[in-house]
């Protein structure tokens, strides 16, 4: 979101809980509005769903599963505490059908049989490539759109979407919305 808005000449920055503004949650709500941004000229979508052919171009943000269990588990327990409750420790949560490893497993097949995106393009992006050198891997992501990103663009753009400025940016909204108590940014586990 950061990047496309740097190109698009765009002032604003996207900032938790808000980055939805720019690259909107489908599964949050499906009325996505105008795009905030002139560059690139696609819409970017962002989603948790197994594989879906009307999504064209997917960049496909991969994680060790071990540590998806983790903070998924962290998830749930701060989203739906009764929904943990009744499942009890990591253990049974990785191995329930619906949140588990098998889950994780559905999800991530759904995307990489090779006989059901014959027009879709995929970008499989490692999360711990992504954390150790998001420089490089946005301008890989950047190419393979075909969008001839700046090197400045890419600098600033990592710089805004960085660790410590999404954990400062969740801080400030926790301070003016009592309602928001979780931690989701940066948590012990991710």
């Amino acid at each position: 979101g950061n990047m496309a808005l740097i190109e698009s000449g765009r002032k604003e920055v996207s900032v938790f809980p808000y980055s939805g503004l720019y690259v909107p949650d489908i599964h949050r709500c499906r009325n996505i509005g105008e795009m905030a941004y002139t560059s690139p000229p696609v819409r970017m979508i962002k989603s948790h769903s197994e594989y879906n052919p009307n999504y064209v171009f997917c960049i496909y943000l991969v994680r060790n599963p071990v540590d998806v269990m983790r903070s998924y588990y962290r998830f749930v327990g701060d989203t739906h505490p009764r929904k943990l409750a009744s499942i009890g420790s990591l253990d049974s949560f990785c191995r329930t059908e619906k949140y588990g490893a098998p889950a994780w497993r559905r999800h991530i097949r759904s995307w990489l049989r090779q006989d059901v995106m014959p027009g879709n393009s995929l970008h499989l992006c490692r999360y711990e490539d992504l954390v150790d050198n998001a420089g490089h891997e946005l301008e890989k992501i950047s190419r393979g759109l075909g969008w001839m990103v700046c090197g400045s663009s890419i600098v600033e753009a990592v710089d805004r979407s960085s660790m410590r400025r999404m954990k400062e940016s969740e801080a400030f909204y926790r301070s003016v919305d009592p309602r928001h108590r979780m931690t989701f940014v940066g948590g012990d586990d991710g």
